[in-house]
């Protein structure tokens, strides 16, 4: 197998392995593998847009909605899952 192996599209590997010796005559004997390939948090998020713009009016009650943005990322479960989290710009 060459390259990357990416969990997200295989979650097992199938493997034969064959060992032979320099004998007269040559002996080999092969055995198959079974290997479980591991997820890793290997993609990154990503949002919908690539930029996005609001306005607020400077009266505008605490927790208002301002702006909705979304994201996914390509990963399985549970380093797929998305979250947001909300910044207090109060004291600034």
């Amino acid at each position: 197998m060459a390259g990357r192996i990416d969990y997200e599209a295989v979650q097992r590997l199938n493997v034969t392995v064959r060992a032979s010796d320099q004998g007269n005559p040559p002996r080999s004997s092969e055995r198959e593998f079974s290997i479980a390939v591991i997820n890793i948090n290997d993609h990154t998020p990503k949002f919908s847009q690539p930029f996005y713009e609001a306005e607020i009016l400077e009266n505008s009650t605490v927790r208002q909605s301002v702006v909705t943005v979304q994201a996914s990322d390509l990963d399985l479960s549970p380093y797929g899952d998305v979250k947001y989290v909300e910044r207090d710009y109060s004291s600034v």
